[in-house]
Parts: C-alpha cells; structure tokens; sequence
C-alpha cells in the first residue's frame, strides 16, 4: 500500500486506525504542506450515492521515487 496523508488531525487520526489494525504505516507518506484528502458523500432520496473527491490533497502529492 501506497498513500500520503497530511500533517493534521485526520492524518493523524488515519495512521492510528491503521496502526491498531496492525498495518505497517510506513510505506504512507506524511506531507505537511497538504491536507490529509478527503471524499464527501451525498444519497439522494433513491438511496444512490454521489462521491467528490478532494484535490490538491496530501495523495495527489505521493513522491514516487523508482527504486
């Protein structure tokens, strides 16, 4: 897994969810400069869900370093 999340309480509180489901976190990146990215969710009255996705969030800012 692969992810960024931003210096700020809902990246913090992310990495700890994670943490106490036994993932290992390091492979997530910590980008200060970004908030941790979120998606807002909407159902209309037939039960059927719309998704916005957050841009310009700590994900878009993912360093892919080849190794």
């Amino acid at each position: 897994m692969a992810s960024a999340v931003g210096d700020d309480p809902r990246g913090e509180e992310a990495l700890a969810i994670l943490r106490s489901h036994g993932v290992d976190v390091s492979p997530i990146q910590v980008i200060p400069s970004s908030p941790t990215g979120t998606v807002r969710v909407a159902v209309d009255s037939a039960g059927k869900p719309t998704f916005t996705i957050e841009e310009e969030v700590a994900w878009d800012q993912i360093d892919w370093t080849p190794e």
